[in-house]
């Protein structure tokens, strides 16, 4: 717009001088340059339509960091998804506790609540829920260490908690393999399995349960008519529950059991195919992503502060149907700059023209130049409207 701009100032200012120059006459001359002098309609063709559209998501609970991610979250070949939270309900529940130890499922619960305490993570949600329903206590400690995709630790007494997936404990050097055997039918069920350990000895596993969002699938479908190329799933769980998740939904393509920062290599990949790529989340998890992608976009109504500092657009009511809305909005907000620059420039060539042939006094060349500004922010102000919110439900269909 302000290229545009620059161009049709400088066409105004050589035309006003041919004029002069071919015709002699300044009434025709000045003509001319009331026409030319302020290419305001030009300016504010994109503007008017990037603030119109900004304001419309906001009223719907979608914020957006700028007119750059408005126009590119419309071109996006690709749509990532985190799993947790994201494709799946926030609040996953415990389904299955495997007991290896001589403890009763409230003590054990009381270790990983104790472990827990300070999680925010939507399976750590999970065990504090159980445990209050239980009416169990967390046990107060000082020392506790959360590691990204992982697990967490704590030192509870004389006692080392550790809560969280194989690799973790692989990595702890503790060994799982002696109950992998019990473990396997709640992977095969598609839980997400995680273990709890006390010092070296592994006391349980506990399997939780994932609910797809009631509008997950038809989000999937919608995004694949609007044109989107490819949907991937990106997630820490492991690959039984993330296959199987990718079934239900149709999801193309699954990257299991991956890390925080596997995450962004995983959308880096993407991009370098030439692509434009939307990652989709909602933890802390999912930071490098978001910052990754070519859009971010965080469900924000519980989701991590820095997830939702890394994203572009951030929705507020973990509507995932707001994403095709959004994807829309973009698309139309395109069309209505581009109707806006043309009537922008054919009225301002136009009325040159006629002015230099002299069928236009200098007050007719100002109307023609207030009435095309004001024809530009009417065009803009039809993205205020509803025809956006009902193209999106038509997708959802």
């Amino acid at each position: 717009a302000d290229d545009l701009a620059r161009r049709l100032l400088r066409i105004g200012m050589w035309s006003t001088l041919g004029t002069l120059v071919l015709t002699g006459s300044l009434w025709r001359a000045f003509t001319v340059m009331m026409v030319m002098a302020c290419p305001c309609a030009t300016v504010l063709s994109a503007q008017t339509a990037v603030s119109a559209a900004m304001s419309a998501a906001a009223k719907r609970g979608i914020l957006i960091k700028g007119g750059r991610y408005l126009e590119e979250v419309g071109k996006a070949e690709i749509v990532c998804f985190d799993k947790t939270g994201t494709l799946t309900a926030n609040e996953p529940r415990i389904e299955a506790i495997l007991n290896f130890s001589d403890l009763c499922e409230n003590e054990l619960l009381r270790w990983a609540y104790s472990a827990e305490m300070h999680n925010h993570h939507p399976l750590a949600q999970a065990i504090k829920k159980e445990a209050s329903s239980r009416e169990i206590d967390p046990i107060s400690h000082v020392v506790c260490d959360f590691t990204l995709g992982k697990g967490v630790r704590a030192v509870i007494g004389e006692h080392v908690i550790r809560l969280g997936s194989r690799r973790y404990f692989t990595e702890a050097k503790i060994s799982t393999a002696k109950v992998m055997h019990a473990v396997k039918p709640l992977q095969e069920r598609g839980l997400t399995v995680i273990f709890l350990a006390k010092d070296k000895e592994v006391l349980a596993a506990f399997g939780f349960a994932n609910e797809p969002r009631p509008d997950a699938a038809a989000t999937v479908a919608a995004l694949y008519r609007s044109g989107v190329e490819k949907v991937v799933l990106i997630t820490g769980d492991a690959e039984n529950t993330a296959r199987e998740l990718c079934a239900q939904l149709g999801i193309g393509e699954c990257h299991a059991a991956v890390l925080p920062e596997q995450k962004g290599e995983i959308v880096a990949a993407l991009k370098a195919e030439g692509k434009r790529v939307i990652m989709v989340g909602d933890g802390i998890n999912d930071a490098l992503a978001l910052a990754e992608a070519d859009i971010g976009i965080a469900l924000s109504a519980a989701g991590a502060d820095v997830a939702i500092e890394a994203a572009d657009i951030a929705l507020v009511k973990d509507d995932l149907a707001d994403i095709l809305y959004v994807r829309n909005l973009s698309r139309q907000t395109i069309n209505v700059a581009r109707q806006n620059f043309w009537l922008a420039t054919s009225t301002n060539l136009g009325g040159a023209a006629a002015g230099a042939l002299g069928l236009l006094s200098p007050v007719a060349a100002g109307l023609i130049h207030i009435v095309h500004t004001l024809g530009v922010l009417g065009n803009s102000s039809r993205l205020l409207g509803g025809e956006v919110l009902r193209s999106s439900k038509e997708q959802e269909g």
